[in-house]
């Protein structure tokens, strides 16, 4: 009795009408996720290394952000970027949260 008020639809009828389950994931395709495993840089500044660790798990304290305000270089963007273009450096590196921090 059940089955004549249900219609069966297709997947992809679902997906369409779900809309974001059907969306493209720019983030996986134009970002390429490379862990670092091994901390050459910032060997000798264990401070350093103590805020990298709290900013990829996602524990931004009001300590860690004044500490990283402390370290931006004070040049635009786009100077570095022209910099790093002409001395033909590779591209620039952006550190993310490894977890959502909501």
């Amino acid at each position: 009795m059940v089955n004549q008020y249900l219609k069966k639809i297709s997947n992809k009828l679902v997906k369409t009408r779900l809309g974001a389950a059907n969306a493209v994931n720019k983030w996986k395709e134009t970002v390429e996720f490379v862990e670092l495993t091994i901390n050459e840089r910032q060997k000798g500044d264990k401070t350093f290394i103590k805020m990298l660790n709290f900013v990829w798990h996602g524990c931004l304290t009001d300590e860690t952000i004044d500490m990283l305000k402390s370290r931006v270089f004070k040049v635009s963007i786009q100077e570095s970027y022209n910099e790093w273009e002409s001395e033909g450096t590779n591209p620039t590196i952006c550190l993310f949260s490894k977890v959502d921090t909501c």
